[in-house]
């Protein structure tokens, strides 16, 4: 198995190159932008799947509120990993495809 140089590492998403604090700095913003799209989904998502069965007394506003705090938290946690993960050529393409789904009304067809 060959080691890769420099220019094929830049070339691979979630491959990081020998710079320490381009790749902190790279791990930092792609955790951003995997949270922060994550977030919304998943607060949009348990929201609306949260209080879905409100029973007899009406109370499923109390499951869409912890649906959508719920949703919020492990989404921006689970995104952040995964925005880390990948790297941040393939977190910006993420993020762009999560907030256009959400923006489009999509979000809901594919999950």
């Amino acid at each position: 198995m060959r080691e890769l140089n420099i220019q094929e590492m830049q070339n691979v998403s979630g491959a990081y190159g020998d710079d320490f604090f381009l790749n902190i700095e790279e791990a930092i913003g792609a955790s951003i932008m995997g949270g922060v799209s994550a977030m919304w989904a998943g607060a949009i998502l348990g929201g609306r799947y949260g209080g879905s069965h409100a029973g007899i007394v009406g109370m499923g506003i109390f499951g869409n509120l912890v649906g959508f705090i719920g949703g919020a938290v492990l989404g921006s946690v689970g995104g952040a990993l995964y925005g880390a993960v990948i790297g941040a050529d393939a977190a910006g393409k993420f993020a762009s495809d999560v907030m256009s789904s959400i923006l489009s009304g999509d979000l809901f067809k594919n999950y």
